[in-house]
Order: structure tokens, then sequence, then C-alpha cells
């Protein structure tokens, strides 16, 4: 999951915001990140990004403009936007196993939009 691009309005609008939603995997108990792969077992505390990455990049690269952002969880600010896309992502590729989540999230390090979708990238969250 990256960033189409930055977006300031975005950190002004929902910059107060502590919470947010993620899709993930979901096989009995355990969550796998969609995205990023990686069993998710742990529950009930922080996660730190830099414990689920499957590259080691610590920046992610915006398309083709070169401006760079630090790499963390990728949170949609908005259910609905989650769900959307969960239900978009299971359509073209028949993860049936995929569920939307809310997270908890501190350590932001960047605002922006992707698909039109206002998300955060932070360091930590705590699955609900």
């Amino acid at each position: 999951m990256c960033l189409h691009h930055l977006d300031d309005r975005v950190k002004e609008k929902y910059g107060k915001k502590e919470f947010g939603w993620k899709v993930f995997s979901q096989y009995d108990d355990e969550l796998e990140g969609v995205y990023t792969g990686g069993k998710i077992r742990p529950r009930k505390q922080w996660l730190r990004e830099d414990r689920f990455r499957t590259d080691r990049c610590s920046t992610k690269i915006l398309n083709s403009q070169l401006i760079k952002y630090p790499a963390g969880w990728h949170i949609y600010l908005l259910r609905q936007d989650a769900r959307k896309n969960r239900w978009k992502k299971f359509n073209q590729h028949s993860f049936s196993h995929d569920v939307v989540k809310k997270v908890q999230f501190r350590r932001p390090v960047a605002w922006g939009r992707q698909d039109g979708c206002p998300i955060v990238v932070t360091k930590e969250i705590f699955i609900e």
C-alpha cells in the first residue's frame, strides 16, 4: 500500500484523530497484513510497524514523483473507505478472508491520499 500523494489538508482535518481502520486477512485467530504479509498474533498491545515489514526499506517513494515519506502502517481514516477498498480487493482477487478492523494509532509520520481516500501512515497500531 502506497500513498498516491501527501496532503496537508488530510492532516488539518483528521490530525486530532487517534483511531482508524485497517484491512487484514483473518485465518482463525491470526491476522495477516493484506499488503505486507506476515502473521500478526499479538493482540491488546501496541505493534511497531518495523517488526512486520516485509522489506527493510525505511522510506517509500510516491509514484514517480521522487517524494519520500517514512514507511509505516497505512490506516484508512474513514471506515467506509476501508470497507469499500476491502470489497474492491475482494472482487478483484477473491480474498474472502479480508476483514476491516478498528485500530488505534500513534506516532503518525505522513498524511495523504490513496485511491482518493484520506490515509495516515503511522509507526504503531493497537488492534481493537
